[in-house]
């Protein structure tokens, strides 16, 4: 039961450290962006699978979960990949975003590179964002969760 407790608390903080980078971008005044932006909070609030439209079709994500590293490539597998997140027992709905800590936004082109960090007691967490602007919306090509760990005593 630990290991699926620890499982849902590592998901859970890539996707809230995702809501909370993506508000981040919002401060470009893009339109797009910040419809992406809205949409992708809007689904990790109401843990709805549809998240995955938010991302290319060959899109990839890595979820750091300590006991099952995984890697979704493609909208399907990361459609699979959030479905069985916020099925897991446990997850949480709404319970607010953490504040990152240095927060990067780096825009090149079409492209936007995100990256940042949170750090507790017990892991720090470093995220990585690419989106990509595909004609009129923003779409999420990768994100790249992992977490640090403190050696046990």
């Amino acid at each position: 039961m630990r290991g699926i407790v620890t499982t849902i608390g590592a998901m859970r903080k890539i996707v809230t450290f995702a809501c909370v980078l993506l508000l981040s971008c919002a401060s470009t005044r893009d339109a797009s962006l910040e419809q992406t932006i809205d949409a992708f909070i809007a689904a990790l609030d109401h843990g709805d699978a549809g998240i995955a439209a938010l991302f290319t079709d060959d899109a990839t994500v890595f979820f750091p979960i300590n006991d099952r590293p995984l890697r979704a490539n493609g909208r399907e597998e990361i459609a699979s990949a959030f479905a069985a997140l916020f099925a897991m027992p446990g997850y949480q709905k709404g319970r607010g975003l953490p504040r990152p800590e240095a927060l990067r936004v780096q825009r090149i082109g079409d492209a936007a590179l995100v990256t940042f960090q949170n750090t507790n007691p017990n892991v720090t967490s470093r995220r990585s964002f690419v989106l990509r602007r595909e004609g009129e919306r923003w779409r999420i090509v990768h994100l790249h969760g992992s977490n640090i760990r403190p050696p046990s005593s």
